[in-house]
């Protein structure tokens, strides 16, 4: 099995980097052959293209595409066009993830796949902190739970489901509500998709 993980940024380098690095760390299970870290870099003017071509030997996973500013849906959508495996997971560029968390995704996903059902996504919690120095010191909260139906925010999924019924619209340029209108056309048309 192999991952894409597509990231859109903007303006984040201080914690982009932290969420990389965490990413070229994960433990990874015997059901995962290779990964890529596909940033896509909306328009940023604070360095972050400059940092990640300076580091990419301590990036080896990281591909860095670029795009005028254009929101995050369009990052995403060129995200997944350029991914070369099948399963796609989303994150944000503020998120720094545990060194299980590839392993976590997949394992979740393969459970439904096991059973000849691709029509299934994983979503994995987010702590929220403002601790930038030191994010994964901070413990789970309540206030942390989403219910949202697909936010982006962690989330992972089939190439072929998300191709199925169409990539993030555009029409959202600013951040945030194209992952939910995305999921919303999930849950419509799930009785449709193959």
């Amino acid at each position: 099995m192999n991952v894409s993980i597509v990231i859109p940024t903007y303006n984040r380098l201080p914690i982009l980097e932290k969420c990389l690095f965490a990413l070229e760390n994960q433990k990874l299970n015997t059901n995962i052959s290779n990964y890529e870290v596909i940033v896509v870099d909306d328009g940023s003017t604070d360095g972050t293209t400059s940092w990640i071509n300076k580091n990419k030997a301590n990036l080896p996973h990281v591909l860095l595409f670029q795009q005028e500013h254009g929101g995050p849906a369009l990052g995403r959508n060129l995200g997944v066009i350029k991914s070369k495996y099948e399963i796609i997971i989303f994150i944000d560029s503020d998120l720094i993830v545990l060194d299980n968390f590839i392993s976590c995704h997949v394992e979740k996903l393969l459970a439904s796949w096991r059973k000849n059902d691709k029509k299934c996504f994983t979503y994995g919690s987010v702590v929220n902190t403002s601790n930038f120095q030191n994010p994964q010191s901070e413990k789970h909260k309540i206030m942390d739970t989403s219910f949202a139906y697909f936010a982006t925010g962690n989330v992972a999924i089939s190439k072929e489901l998300i191709l199925s019924v169409g990539l993030f619209d555009t029409s959202f340029s600013l951040y945030g509500w194209e992952d939910l209108e995305l999921g919303e056309r999930l849950k419509k048309n799930w009785d449709k998709i193959n």
